[in-house]
């Protein structure tokens, strides 16, 4: 049963009850086998990714290529740039699928060859020459972000549609830490790896290693039991999708509130690619310090994420997001004055800790302010609008350690997020506080 057999009118408000109540019973069902599959997901993926981080290990082996520290920021530029630039198209069609299953798990083989690609590339990056494999490297880094950013517009919607909203928090604390603890034994990998086998080599290896786990997840991820959807799939033109795009912009001012936030907090990316390199060179460290920068961000990662599901189920996710927004120019601050390996490690738990606040904060508002129907194209929306910003700031820090050194841009990092987390806690408002509000009007 769906929406178009049903009369409009009173009845039809009232049928759209009994399918939201049935949709909920469903996933009440099945949501301890969901739940499993998704921690299990989450490891392998939680594993994977730690090797192939953005942040603390593929920065260094950018750096190993021997590219000069203004090249480095072409790693965020074409992470940012590849994963938005496909979700309004990855939207357009995932909205017309009444199940996302076995498109959203497929459609993963694409940037999981990617990164077979790279692998390759860091193998044989001596033959290929150092110019060549970074060439190559880059522009594998690039498609796998962008074969991601078109499928990640249905995660949303696919993850709503397993979960209650009530429990939606833990499942992201449980399967966040998993993953952040998996990812810890992945650190200790890379470091090994790293140390026995020196030059780009110990890197292919990781790389390697990173697409194999990625396959076992998305594998496992077939397991999961998708219920139905209370809507029947939207069938919309390219014009109407435009124009419902710009009245979800028009009509939704809490989305506006985020995305204007977003503005300043987005500065961290000009920080991203040069921390792990400016923490090595200034303790001395080889590039298996990569492997412990990433156990360091992971393990923040692992403290962080329960406690954010805790905190956004309870108080909303607004609260979290301040406080991962807090934590970044303070990570920043003491990198400015760090010289030895341990505290540049202990720097690395605050970052994991921030980024991991940050991202399932924002992810988890942008999913409650949109309409129950139209969450995958919200979540696709917010990635393609945040597109500028994710742009302009790897330019600017790759301008910036042109003209000066890199901890011009810390500092200049540093003072923007202060002016975010001023906007974040100013601008930003709570989505439950917002609805809270409503109903007391309503009520009164």
């Amino acid at each position: 049963m769906s929406m178009d057999s049903i009369p409009p009118g009173a009845e039809q408000a009232d049928a759209l009850e009994a399918l939201l109540e049935q949709h909920s019973a469903e996933q009440l069902r099945y949501f301890w086998r969901n739940f499993t599959v998704n921690v299990l997901c989450e490891a392998f993926w939680g594993f994977a990714l730690t090797l192939v981080s953005a942040t603390a290990v593929l920065p260094v082996y950018i750096s190993s290529l021997g590219a000069r520290p203004a090249l480095l920021a072409l790693l965020p530029a074409v992470q940012y740039l590849g994963f938005g630039l496909l979700q309004l198209p990855g939207a357009f069609y995932a909205i017309r699928l009444p199940r996302k299953r076995e498109w959203f798990l497929g459609l993963h083989s694409f940037p999981i060859l990617c990164w077979f690609g790279v692998a390759a590339v860091a193998q044989h990056a001596r033959g290929l020459g150092l110019g060549t494999a970074l060439a190559l490297s880059l522009l594998g880094i690039g498609g796998q972000s962008l074969l991601f950013g078109a499928v990640m517009p249905m995660w949303g919607d696919f993850v709503n549609r397993q979960m209650p909203q009530q429990r939606r928090g833990r499942m992201f604390g449980v399967a966040f830490a998993v993953g952040a603890a998996a990812g810890l034994a992945a650190g200790a990998f890379t470091t090994g790896t790293l140390e026995a086998h020196p030059g780009t080599k110990g890197f292919a290896i990781c790389f390697l290693v990173a697409a194999i786990a990625m396959t076992v997840g998305i594998a496992v991820g077939f397991i999961v039991h998708e219920p139905a959807a209370p809507f029947a799939p939207t069938r919309m033109g390219v014009r109407e999708f435009v124009g419902h795009l710009r009245e979800a912009v028009a009509q939704r001012p809490g989305l506006r509130r985020l995305l204007l936030a977003r503005i300043p907090v987005e500065a961290g990316i000009m920080a991203g690619p040069y921390l792990a390199v400016y923490a090595q060179q200034r303790a001395g460290l080889g590039d298996e310090a990569a492997g412990t920068f990433a156990i360091a961000l992971t393990l923040g990662q692992a403290v962080a994420s329960p406690l954010v599901g805790w905190l956004g189920d309870r108080r909303g996710y607004k609260l979290p997001l301040v406080l991962g927004t807090a934590l970044s120019p303070v990570a920043l601050g003491l990198m400015l004055g760090a010289q030895r390996a341990e505290a540049f490690t202990l720097i690395f738990v605050l970052l994991g800790a921030a980024i991991l606040a940050d991202w399932l904060s924002t992810m988890n508002l942008v999913i409650e302010l949109c309409p129950e129907a139209d969450k995958t194209i919200y979540q696709a929306l917010y990635g393609t609008l945040v597109i500028p910003q994710r742009l302009l700031y790897p330019l600017l820090a790759g301008l910036l350690v042109s003209r000066f050194d890199m901890r011009a841009v810390f500092g200049v990092t540093l003072a923007v997020q202060l002016l975010g987390l001023a906007a974040v806690a100013l601008v930003v408002r709570d989505p439950r506080a917002e609805r809270a509000e409503v109903a007391d009007g309503v009520t009164e």
